[in-house]
Parts: C-alpha cells; sequence; structure tokens
C-alpha cells in the first residue's frame, strides 16, 4: 500500500515540470501506484473485518472510492484555475504523501485469530 502511494505522489508531483510525451509515461506509473494502493488496500479490509461484514466493507469501500473517483478531478481541476496547475498537483501529492506516512508511522491493524 505505502508503496503504491509514493509512487502515485511521486508522479503527480513531478508532473508539471515534464514535457507532454514524459508526462504521459509519468501519469501512466502514477495510476500504476494508486492501482496498487487500491488492491493492497482492499485485501487488508478484507482481512481485518469479520467475514459477515465483508461485502458491506468492500461496498462502503467502493462507494467512497467512487465519490472521490467522481469529485476529485472537478475539484483538482477548480483548484489549478485559481491557484495553477503546479500548485494543485502538489497539494495533491502532498495529500497522498501524508497518507503514507500516516500508515508508515500509525498502529498496525491485527485480524483477530479466532
Amino acid at each position: 500500500m505505502i508503496v503504491g502511494l509514493l509512487v502515485a505522489a511521486g508522479g503527480i508531483a513531478f508532473a508539471p515540470f515534464l514535457g507532454l510525451p514524459l508526462v504521459l509515461l509519468v501519469f501512466t506509473v502514477a495510476s500504476l501506484g494508486m492501482g496498487v494502493f487500491y488492491l493492497a488496500s482492499m485485501g487488508v479490509l478484507n482481512e481485518i473485518v469479520p467475514d459477515y461484514l465483508k461485502g458491506t466493507i468492500s461496498g462502503a469501500y467502493y462507494l467512497f472510492w467512487g465519490i472521490g473517483m467522481f469529485f476529485g478531478p472537478p475539484i483538482i481541476n477548480q483548484i489549478a484555475i485559481c491557484a495553477g496547475f503546479q500548485t494543485s498537483m502538489a497539494g495533491y501529492s502532498f495529500l497522498i504523501l501524508l497518507v503514507a506516512v500516516g500508515l508508515i508511522t500509525g498502529k498496525r491493524c491485527q485480524p483477530e485469530i479466532t
């Protein structure tokens, strides 16, 4: 999860400084980082919840992921219009980096063995 977030944050942070052919490659790698985070975090969530809540947690995860995918790009676009593209990408990558740091330093959830 953490590696995926770091790859995504790095790609998004460096994208504004690159030209068109390279920016597509960097965004491709950053999206792969987000995909790695998505799969790993879904796996972790399914490991720590009881069996009777696995469907609920998966549905809630998809709901909030979808909300972020629907509202995230327009919000980033509005920030880019007001503050500039480099500022919006730097802010977005900083938020992703904060999540990665939180995962690194936070308390680890251990699944109960029953």
